[in-house]
């Protein structure tokens, strides 16, 4: 098998139109994981929508590297609908 390797950076920018920057990136070089969560183009809470990713992917991972298995977790802090 092949090995290669990746250099990543990240940066967001709010726009010429927005007051706000929607956006967000994270990445764990461990894993090899990024996660670029692209606002909701100014709709109510885009920011709150990118950062729930970039927070609730994570904590997915780790929890399913801590019990050995590949498949969904769900949060309890979220409905189902969420979940």
């Amino acid at each position: 098998m092949s090995r290669f390797s990746v250099k990543v950076a990240g940066l967001t920018d709010q726009g010429k139109i927005r007051g706000n920057n929607e956006d967000a990136v994270w990445v764990d070089a461990r894993r090899g994981l990024l996660i670029v969560a692209d606002g909701m183009g100014g709709h109510q809470s885009g920011e709150t929508a990118s950062n729930i990713a970039i927070t609730s992917i994570p904590s997915n991972f780790e929890q399913l590297a801590k019990a050995g298995e590949t498949g969904e977790i769900t949060d309890k802090e979220f409905s189902a609908e969420t979940n």
